[in-house]
Formats: structure tokens, sequence, C-alpha cells
């Protein structure tokens, strides 16, 4: 097999997955939680949020932005109800950002930043919080 051969079947084959790869890059862990989600919760994290988000937002997630313009802080929190993952999605960040140092706060900036709670004991995903536009 020629070297363009093997490019080629590797591209062919990170864009039959391209979901996958592109949400594995674009999830970043806030460091400091309560605790560490598993990578079996972070995958299902990523394969799940956007059915989630569309059920949680309604009619309304049509307002979002491609889904692959956001990217995706979370850590593992705690309440007294028992452990959460919190998940910050943001579709601009400013380069110089370290979005594992801390979770990114914006005001307004409408659908491109949302927050939402996942529960990982019955694996849902609620309090989606879509930020409103000043």
């Amino acid at each position: 097999m020629s070297a363009r051969t093997a490019t080629f079947m590797l591209t062919l084959g990170c864009t039959i997955a391209a979901a996958c790869h592109a949400q594995v890059t674009s999830w970043h862990e806030v460091r400091g939680g309560a605790w560490r989600p598993s990578s079996s919760d972070v995958l299902r994290l990523q394969d799940e949020i956007e059915p989630a988000i569309a059920k949680l937002a309604g009619s309304k997630f049509g307002r979002f932005r491609p889904w692959q313009e956001y990217q995706f802080q979370f850590q593992g929190q705690q309440s007294d109800s028992g452990p959460f993952v919190s998940i910050s999605a943001l579709c601009s960040v400013n380069d110089s950002q370290d979005l594992t140092e801390r979770f990114v706060v914006v005001l307004d900036g409408g659908t491109c930043f949302f927050e939402v709670k996942y529960d990982p004991k019955s694996q849902r995903f609620y309090d989606l919080l879509v930020h409103g536009d000043a």
C-alpha cells in the first residue's frame, strides 16, 4: 500500500467517524472538580449531548449554531443530591484562554453560549441555560 493510499484510508476513516473525533478534540475537562468523570461518562456526554439539547430546547434548537462550532468545558461536581457533570458550551473562544483552567463566564451571547448539567446515575441532561442577548 502506498503512502498516498494509506493517507486516503486514514482520511476516509476520520470522515466516517468525524462526529466522534470532532467532539473528542472539542471537550476540555476543567481542573478542580469534586470528582473526575470516567472515560465512559465523557464518551456518553459527547455522544448524547446534541440530541439531549435538542429535546430540552424544543423548537428553539433551530437557533443554535452548527454543532461543530462549539467547544465544551466540563467538570465533575457534587450537590446534596449526588454527583453531576457541569457542562459549558462556547462557540467563541479566545485563543489565549486555557479551557482546562477555569470555566469561561459569559453574560450574554445567545445560543453561542449555553450551560447544562448531566446526572451520570440517571444518564440524563437537565437544567439547560441558554445565555441571553445584550
